[in-house]
């Protein structure tokens, strides 16, 4: 079986609007740097396998593939996109004034094209979430909004807001 698309030594790669289906490797990255927005990788032996590279992957899925991701010795992966699914998702049961503040400043940090823009939401997001995650009663919900408040203190430390 082949493998999808062959980065090596390539840099400023952009893969964008991409389905990557039914190869052996998806794509291999070496020695390269590649920014992966809403691409899809389906139905591969391996995903994405990296070698000495530095990819930044937004708003992409990866689906029933034997091996996601493997990386190999010095490799820099940055998935911004996992952590504000995962506020969505556990804020998703809430109807709150304050979950929902939460859920659209997580919509806005993943849809938003400007860096700059997405940091400004991301650091809005972390007060929001800290700010409501103080005035919760029950064991459940602290737990609950902990697990967002990871979430995104991971994103921000991805996106050198903080380190």
């Amino acid at each position: 079986m082949p493998t999808g698309i062959y980065m090596k030594g390539a840099k400023n790669v952009l893969l964008q609007d991409v389905v990557i289906r039914g190869f052996e490797k998806g794509i291999i990255a070496e020695d390269s740097e590649a920014f992966l927005n809403r691409v899809t990788l389906r139905d591969n032996i391996i995903g994405i396998e990296t070698l000495n590279s530095r990819l930044t992957i937004v708003s992409s899925r990866f689906e029933n593939n034997v091996i996601d991701l493997l990386m190999k010795k010095k490799t820099e992966i940055e998935k911004i996109d996992t952590a504000m699914h995962l506020v969505l998702d556990v804020t998703s049961s809430a109807s709150s004034i304050e979950a929902i503040n939460v859920q659209s400043l997580a919509r806005q940090v993943l849809y938003s094209k400007d860096l700059t823009e997405k940091k400004r939401a991301l650091k809005r997001l972390e007060d929001a979430v800290e700010r409501y995650s103080t005035i919760k009663k029950t064991v459940g919900e602290v737990v609950f909004w902990l697990s967002a408040v990871q979430a995104i203190l991971w994103a921000l430390h991805m996106l050198g807001v903080i380190h």
